[in-house]
């Protein structure tokens, strides 16, 4: 994008401090690793501002006092930020004529492994990411707060038309579907398939191309809800390959959905449950055990026959950690 000193002035609803020697700017960025030649660094830290003009800043969008130290670049200064950052994106997103898809978390990640289309743009964190680089049409994301500042926008529908992906078989962490004649095997819990579902139907509608192969090619592509086939050791197996399952989740919603799912489909293993005593109300109904530390989870894992275990509070990533590395039978040699 290419802006204007003037139009970043009104637009932001602040006040020229200086004479700069430039005219405008190439992008708009709040994260000071993202600062570039010819940026509008947004300075919510004065602390960054040295180090964003030492990177090729252009611009300053700042609150308060603070001196004037390159009289090069322009000095915008602001009475509210947050309220001038509002301002300033829904101005540029409007006069892009982006459209903006409003996800859930989950969508939003299945969507991020399966778009292929260069005009899509998957948000997590921060809209910045549309004033560096130019060519996106279409944004994702999941925050609500964001909506409004669209152009078009798109909400996906919870009452799902007849959908074009087609299940031909299903276990709790491994779907066979069909869709365009063409097979497919993911291995994720089924209770992202209606998720999937909702995003694939987003992407008919907009016109997005999409590849289902991209869900298919690693072992597990989601970060949520990524379930580890131990044997009795605790030591991780290949998937599919053992009789006992650990899952862990940190999102409250996710875990609730997957216990309650595991507990209608899973009745003949035998199902244990693990939160923080504090997480003890929200699953009364399971029985569950508590754990104090990660040491503790692990050692209650050791001594307990179990099936599947599910574990509420801790992220996959720490799970994986927590268990021991993957066990392959040694192969006889010579030696």
């Amino acid at each position: 994008m290419r802006l204007g000193v003037n139009e970043a002035v009104e637009l932001s609803l602040g006040e020229l401090q200086n004479t700069p020697s430039i005219s405008y700017f190439n992008s708009i960025v709040l994260s000071l690793n993202k600062v570039q030649k010819g940026s509008l660094f947004v300075a919510k830290d004065h602390t960054l501002i040295p180090k964003a003009l030492e990177l090729g800043a252009y611009g300053i969008l700042y609150a308060g006092e603070y001196p004037l130290s390159d009289r090069d670049v322009a000095w915008i200064k602001l009475k509210d930020i947050e309220h001038s950052l509002n301002h300033l994106f829904k101005f540029c997103l409007l006069n892009e004529r982006v459209i903006g898809a409003l996800l859930s978390p989950i969508e939003l990640e299945i969507a991020s492994k399966i778009m292929v289309s260069d005009f899509v743009w998957c948000l997590k964190e921060s809209l910045e990411d549309l004033f560096i680089i130019e060519g996106c049409k279409i944004a994702f994301f999941d925050k609500l707060e964001w909506l409004h500042l669209f152009y078009k926008q798109e909400r996906l529908k919870e009452d799902l038309k007849e959908s074009r992906l087609i299940v031909l078989n299903q276990s709790f962490f491994c779907s066979a579907l069909v869709y365009e004649k063409q097979e497919y095997e993911l291995k994720m819990p089924c209770i992202f398939l209606e998720p999937l579902k909702r995003v694939i139907q987003l992407c008919e509608k907009l016109q997005i191309e999409f590849d289902l192969n991209l869900l298919g090619k690693k072992e597990y592509p989601l970060d949520h809800c990524k379930p580890f086939f131990v044997n009795k050791n605790l030591e991780i197996a290949p998937y599919g390959t053992t009789a006992r399952v650990i899952v862990a989740e940190i999102s409250k919603e996710l875990f609730e959905m997957m216990l309650q799912k595991a507990l209608e489909t899973l009745s003949w293993g035998k199902i244990v449950v693990f939160c923080r005593k504090n997480s003890a109300a929200f699953f009364k109904k399971a029985n569950p055990y508590f754990y104090t530390t990660q040491n503790n989870l692990k050692e209650q894992l050791k001594n307990l026959a179990f099936n599947f275990a599910f574990i509420y509070g801790i992220s996959s990533h720490h799970l994986e950690s927590l268990l021991n590395p993957p066990f392959f039978k040694k192969t006889p040699t010579l030696w």
